[in-house]
């Protein structure tokens, strides 16, 4: 037994919807602390985005550019370099639409 959902090409991606907006958000507050736990750990985190779009909803970011951001920004933290000289973070997107990348 699955769950099989349609989505017209009309609508997709064209703009957020509530639910959307709602993942983002909670996305957003996610990954930070999630990068920066992994990263003080080990030093080097593999991130797959799988599904992950265009990356822009209008001028919403999405998942992909979200990720690209956060993770720039989080690789400048002082307190990270001193423990990790070199702070590495690998991410993977991948999506079955040709033209989102």
């Amino acid at each position: 037994m699955g769950i099989i959902l349609y989505m017209t090409k009309k609508n997709f991606f064209k703009e957020q919807s509530d639910g959307t907006q709602v993942k983002i958000a909670v996305y957003c507050d996610y990954i930070e602390g999630y990068l920066i736990k992994v990263l003080m750990q080990f030093g080097i985190c593999f991130v797959g985005d799988l599904f992950c779009g265009p990356g822009k909803i209008r001028e919403k970011d999405g998942s992909p550019l979200i990720l690209i951001e956060k993770s720039k920004r989080i690789l400048k933290s002082k307190a990270l370099i001193k423990r990790w000289s070199n702070p590495r973070i690998y991410i993977f997107f991948s999506d079955s639409v040709l033209q989102n990348f």
